[in-house]
């Protein structure tokens, strides 16, 4: 049996999409990725090794559910665990974090999402600009394009 098939029993995973407001629909994604997340306990050798479980969740039926959940849980392991991860050896320093966004203890999806765009990266608004000091300027045209 699947390890996140008790999930489709629990309330947040059967509130209607429809009945919910747009403000509230990110939130119950954001919701439903951690709690995705979480059922798989991925570790950092799954993410590093493209274990059987890490493939296992990209064949789980729940994705089909809530698109952004499931999107938001492959930023979540696959680019932001899958960036860190492989530093994490030899700067221990940042084992803890690693193991925070395995958890889904923190949201570390960098700045994907806006207000007025959800989920769609392309068409993103707001520009990063490289200082000379190494950081960057961050600009946000207007209120949709908030994070």
């Amino acid at each position: 049996m699947s390890s996140v098939f008790h999930l489709l029993e629990s309330h947040l995973f059967t509130l209607p999409w429809n009945s919910m407001s747009e403000a509230e629909q990110p939130k119950i994604s954001y919701d439903r990725s951690r709690a995705i997340g979480r059922a798989f306990q991925f570790t950092m050798s799954d993410i590093l090794h493209l274990t059987p479980k890490f493939w296992k969740f990209h064949r789980e039926n729940i994705c089909a559910l809530d698109i952004c959940a499931s999107s938001l849980v492959t930023i979540q392991c696959n680019l932001v665990a899958g960036t860190l991860a492989p530093f994490v050896q030899d700067h221990p320093e940042h084992r803890l974090l690693l193991d925070q966004i395995l958890n889904f203890d923190v949201n570390a999806q960098f700045l994907l999402t806006e207000l007025g765009h959800g989920l769609d990266a392309k068409n993103l608004e707001t520009t990063a600009t490289l200082l000379e000091d190494g950081g960057f300027d961050l600009h946000t045209p207007h209120i949709n394009a908030a994070k």
